[in-house]
């Protein structure tokens, strides 16, 4: 990461991030004359730019960009040695290209209070591609290829972490200019500081995710398990949609800290794909939903 002061009022900072793994295992069973080769390579990049500009009377103006870049590609060749034929074989390949832009305004009109709007522009790219066979014949076929822009609206109040009552509370308007739906993301946080070393606080809102982890259950059971990322937020696949509400109390009593939340969860847009199954149709999401308690 790189900061900049080109004056007293400005900052810019330019980050970036290089991520490269890859694993490669063979397998040889001398017993049934089998073996198996696992090859996999996840690369991931990311680049943001960001410049503050900070006015008189409270105001501060800040632009950011936003790149990443992942790539992920898994095959696995189960052969008979016997007769040296590929018995199962099979590939994954999945990308995720996120473009990001965010705008926001900030004001603080007294000491640790700030009220803030601003805009932020995502455009999502996912493909995955999945491919299985076992004696020449197909068990797995799918490919899924998305992109759409997000259009964000945002606004949030936050008063002082430190006093004795506080609210932090804030609205997020999503639009998918592909689908037209809009998305709803409200947010409270509430606290009140009964003695210096105790604070009770509750929160609750609604969160939604847009690239989210496809279940895939595996009937030949054969390679490795890996995860798929698609993009949701349309009839096919929905978006992950979830709702908390959370309650809490934070004791100090010298050098302890005792930390007790207690909070409920509600899932929305579980998606699940089945394949290697001969009574379930290829290619069909399976939705569901979720429940957690703690």
């Amino acid at each position: 990461k790189l900061s900049y002061r080109p004056t007293t009022k400005d900052e810019i900072s330019l980050a970036t991030f290089i991520y490269s793994n890859s694993f490669q295992d063979s397998i040889f069973n001398s017993i049934i004359q089998r073996s198996q080769t696992d090859s996999m390579e996840t690369q991931n990049l990311g680049v943001s730019f960001q410049w503050v500009h900070r006015a008189k009377g409270g105001w501060k103006t800040t632009v950011k960009g936003v790149h990443t870049d992942y790539d992920f590609y898994y095959d696995f060749d189960i052969r008979d040695l016997r007769n040296n034929r590929p018995d199962e074989v099979g590939f994954k390949r999945n990308t995720i290209r996120e473009n990001q832009i965010h705008l926001i305004q900030s004001y603080s009109p007294r000491e640790n209070w700030d009220f803030s709007v601003g805009y932020q522009w995502t455009q999502y790219q996912v493909f995955y591609e999945l491919d299985r066979s076992r004696n020449s014949i197909s068990t797995a076929d799918e490919v899924l290829d998305q992109t759409y822009a997000l259009h964000t609206l945002f606004t949030r109040i936050q008063s002082d972490p430190e006093a004795r009552i506080g609210i932090d509370i804030g609205l997020r308007t999503n639009y998918n200019h592909k689908n037209m739906v809009i998305f709803l993301e409200p947010r409270v946080h509430l606290w009140y500081r009964i003695l210096n070393r105790w604070r009770v606080h509750a929160q609750a809102g609604s969160y939604v995710q847009f690239v989210n982890q496809l279940l895939e259950f595996n009937g030949d059971n054969i390679g490795i398990p890996t995860p798929i990322w698609t993009l949701g937020g349309n009839p096919t696949l929905p978006a992950l949609q979830s709702s908390q509400i959370q309650i809490g109390s934070i004791w100090n009593p010298g050098s302890w800290v005792i930390d007790i939340q207690l909070y409920s969860r509600t899932l929305r847009g579980l998606n699940s794909l089945a394949t290697g199954f001969e009574n379930v149709r290829r290619g069909e999401i399976i939705r569901g939903d979720g429940q957690i308690l703690g």
